[in-house]
């Protein structure tokens, strides 16, 4: 009872922010409640439409970015910053950074509670005292202050993605690949993100969907308890999402709810609410929502939700398929020991390597996804196999799985994708085994598919 009075409540609180700057367009979805939406402004929130801080950033507000030089150089653009005393101002920025440091210490750069030992609280605490004697301004996110040329370097790599984008999906830059797999700027993703995934293209092509009107239909009872227990487990250590019941948790559950209405061929399925967790670091609800949407019939992301999980499946035999060709040895002990894929890849190709794995590694393919593909994933699941062939061939089923297993924590992004993309897989091999296995597939690999 007091369980079913919290969920009542969890859905009906609206989710309170600033004012929206869009306009709202009238619709009604097939079946809907007639609602009458009073309370719209608290439910939404803006963010930037170009460069946006993402969540994880967001969350450490009081990190201070701007430089001293920074500073300086705007004293001209705005005439009430003329008296101001920057060095002054720069010099108590230090104290910020110092207790922004030591208080944000727990958590690492994408907002995710991390375990530290005493002694590492100590060095730190010791590190920023030091710094704040030498006047050295020290920085929550990223342990050092960025020097010039890096600080120009990354200006520069903007630039250069937000002109590359200026034209997609009309024009695709032939750099577009290589960059994504360099991993997309951070500030940047959120923007990049929904132009790679065509969401503007897709808003205009379904303007009767608005998501405030959706997320006050009422849902079905046995779907939104569903939705509710696997909110409140999802990414409980990453500080959006981490309060019970609170804001981030919230909005989770709000977008999740909206695609089980939208998409009633699937409704809600476990497995969404990590790809929606991670998009929701960098985006507002409704963005997230437009971005999952896309995802799911852009990239027929879709397929891996409908009952039967047929999509899994197709991907399965793909993977042993390429496997067989790539890594022959890796598919004969696979083979021999009777182990499936289904054992260790199921939430590599459901959550598109989000659950178990490091968000900066997430993030990393999540860009190359969103620009090349379903190819990646296959690349990526293959360069996994391949790094740690040498410590699971001849291995049982456990210490097979036990190798794999271990695999995701500390994994180097950038190590995981130069060795991914040096795996060749073309997309046309991908249609072409899509249609292997729903005309004539390889009985010997469907024996090691099949669960």
């Amino acid at each position: 009872m007091e369980e079913e009075k919290k969920l009542q409540n969890f859905e009906n609180s609206p989710v309170k922010k600033e004012k929206p700057t869009f306009e709202r367009k009238s619709s009604e979805l097939p079946g809907e409640e007639k609602l009458e939406v009073d309370n719209i402004d608290d439910m939404t929130r803006t963010r930037s439409d170009t460069v946006t801080k993402p969540r994880h950033e967001s969350i450490m507000s009081k990190t201070i970015q701007t430089t001293y030089e920074d500073l300086e150089s705007r004293r001209e653009s705005y005439s009430h910053l003329k008296d101001v005393d920057f060095k002054d101002h720069f010099n108590n920025c230090t104290n910020v950074y110092r207790k922004t440091y030591v208080t944000a210490k727990a958590k690492n750069k994408y907002g995710f509670v991390k375990d530290i030992t005493f002694e590492e609280q100590v060095s730190r605490l010791t590190e920023a005292e030091e710094d704040e004697k030498e006047g050295k301004p020290r920085s929550a996110l990223q342990n050092k202050k960025l020097s010039e040329k890096e600080t120009n370097l990354q200006n520069i790599r903007l630039s250069k993605w937000m002109k590359m984008l200026e034209v997609y999906p009309d024009e695709v830059h032939p750099k577009l690949k290589s960059r994504a797999r360099k991993g997309i700027p951070d500030y940047y993703r959120a923007t990049a993100w929904r132009v790679l995934t065509c969401v503007k293209r897709l808003q205009e092509e379904n303007e009767s969907l608005d998501y405030f009107r959706i997320i006050k239909v009422k849902g079905e009872k046995k779907e939104i308890d569903t939705i509710f227990k696997d909110v409140t487990r999802t990414f409980s250590k990453h500080s959006f999402f981490e309060e019970k019941y609170g804001f981030g948790q919230k909005t989770l559950f709000n977008v999740l709810k909206a695609i089980s209405l939208v998409h009633k061929d699937t409704g809600y399925i476990q497995g969404m609410n990590s790809i929606v967790g991670i998009l929701l670091m960098y985006m507002n609800e409704e963005n997230s929502f437009w971005t999952m949407l896309s995802l799911l019939i852009k990239y027929n992301h879709k397929k891996y939700f409908l009952p039967g999980l047929p999509g899994l499946f197709e991907s399965f035999y793909i993977f042993m398929k390429l496997m067989k060709k790539v890594l022959p040895k890796s598919y004969k002990h696979m083979k021999d020991k009777g182990i499936k894929p289904s054992m260790f890849a199921t939430q590599w190709f459901v959550t598109l390597f989000t659950s178990g794995f490091d968000p900066e590694v997430t993030v990393r393919i999540y860009d190359s996804f969103f620009t090349e593909g379903p190819k990646i994933l296959y690349r990526v699941a293959l360069w996994i196999m391949k790094d740690n062939e040498s410590k699971y061939l001849g291995k049982d089923l456990d210490d097979f799985l036990q190798v794999l297993f271990a695999t995701p924590k500390g994994l180097d992004p950038d190590k995981l994708m130069d060795g991914s993309v040096k795996i060749k897989i073309t997309r046309q091999q991908i249609i072409d085994l899509e249609e292997e296995y729903k005309t004539k597939p390889d009985d010997e690999v469907m024996e090691i598919v099949q669960a």
